[in-house]
């Protein structure tokens, strides 16, 4: 297992390495991971997303109602450094191209981004006279982009993503004259962000209603540098590939219900009850990590597919458990204090906004449209007031709400950008 510097807050429960690389994915591993500075965990996340989406929804697992190895996957780490891009890029050209074959793009569709609506992704899996069933891989290089399309005023793609994720039997959008219809449709998302970005723009309302706690959260490992990075060992990629030719071959019918074995109910059971007792709590971190038993199902589920097995072992388990908890403290650490690291971040940006506006000593007032565009324009005007507020509270600025305008009354920092500032 790779050791280094930990590209983003450090989870709670170290990548279970140990338990995941196993059958196809160990040779998946072998193939690209020694000629790539991307972590290992960064390839496991994209190689995981693109075998769910193309498995589809030809194997479930009942659990209140059918769950599918459909992932949503987001890769955090320094940009430009933790090479999250190769990772993503690597799982579309050494897996899903040679496995989907003529799927691409006949029922099986890649979009670049999210493109701020739900609407237009729905339309690339909608029905096509009687194609149903098709698939869409949704790429994003930078996750927060999406999010600040979401909060645009009439914006349906947060719905679309939500119902995507849980995969509901039918997808449909009546907000047009003709509605789209998407039956049965399989969705996946591998997006990658930084922890600064996430930290800046994710807000209390993105935890609790929901979509961060549909999404897998990795965090990787930084690597040995390497000159020249992509070099695959040909032959370890081959066998990937060859333990994987079953899945295009997988037929159209209704999906095959794959149960637990007694052995791993009883182990399921054991670790859902101590998760739930966990997370009773109802908090922003227990909200962040809501789903766990969902992910850890999913992954369950994935890997006794990928055994070419017919039930859920208990190891199986074991890897699916070990996961949920690795991106529970992921998302933990990445989302327990977001609201107020974020705001205080966002208090810097303000005051210093402000304080470039007060040359030689002598404020000036800013108009708040200005102030906003400026300093926070990722903020909604509620989020923006109340950080104005605040700072005005304290005594570090002025704001004159019949003008419009602000401006600067001390040069220091508020408690918040004081609190954050000791963790920069």
């Amino acid at each position: 297992d790779p050791v280094g510097t930990a590209t983003a807050a450090p989870a709670a429960r170290a990548f279970p390495h140990h338990l995941v690389w196993r059958g196809p994915l160990a040779a998946y591993r072998a193939a690209v991971a020694a000629g790539s500075e991307s972590a290992d965990e960064f390839h496991f996340a994209a190689a995981t997303t693109v075998l769910g989406l193309l498995m589809g929804r030809h194997f479930f697992f009942r659990y209140s109602y059918p769950h599918y190895p459909n992932f949503f996957s987001c890769l955090v780490g320094p940009t430009a450094k933790a090479r999250k891009t190769g990772a993503m890029r690597a799982a579309q050209d050494h897996l899903l191209q040679p496995l989907a074959g003529a799927r691409v793009p006949r029922t099986l569709y890649v979009s670049s981004g999210m493109g701020g609506s739900g609407e237009g992704l729905l339309e690339s899996v909608s029905d096509r006279g009687p194609v149903r069933g098709r698939s869409l891989l949704i790429y994003e290089e930078e996750f927060v982009i999406a999010l600040r399309k979401m909060r645009q005023e009439g914006s349906t793609l947060a719905a679309f993503l939500l119902q995507a994720a849980d995969a509901v039997p039918v997808l449909t959008l009546s907000t047009r004259r003709k509605p789209l219809l998407a039956t049965a449709p399989t969705v996946a998302l591998l997006a990658a962000s930084t922890a600064e970005w996430l930290e800046t723009d994710v807000r209390r309302e993105d935890i609790m209603g929901g979509l961060v706690n549909r999404i897998s959260w990795f965090t990787g490992i930084d690597k040995e540098p390497s000159s020249l990075p992509g070099v695959v060992d040909a032959s370890a990629l081959a066998e990937a590939i060859a333990d994987l030719r079953w899945i295009p071959l997988l037929p159209a019918v209704k999906g095959v219900e794959i149960t637990m074995s007694p052995s791993a109910a009883a182990r399921w059971d054991e670790w859902y009850r101590a998760q739930r007792a966990a997370t009773a709590a109802g908090g922003l971190r227990e909200a962040a990590t809501a789903r766990a038993h969902t992910h850890a199902v999913r992954y369950a589920l994935l890997f006794a597919l990928l055994d070419r097995s017919q039930h859920i072992e208990v190891t199986h388990v074991e890897a699916g458990v070990s996961l949920a908890e690795y991106h529970a403290g992921v998302a933990a650490g990445l989302f327990e204090a977001a609201e107020t690291e974020g705001d205080a971040r966002l208090d810097r940006e303000i005051l210093k906004t402000l304080r470039e506006a007060t040359p030689r000593g002598k404020p000036l007032a800013v108009a708040l449209t200005i102030l906003h565009r400026a300093a926070a324009p990722s903020a909604s005007a509620t989020r923006f007031a109340r950080l104005l507020g605040g700072l005005e509270a304290v005594g570090y600025v002025k704001v004159d709400r019949e003008r419009r305008v602000a401006w600067l009354l001390s040069q220091g920092g508020s408690k918040r950008s004081e609190r954050a500032s000791e963790g920069d």
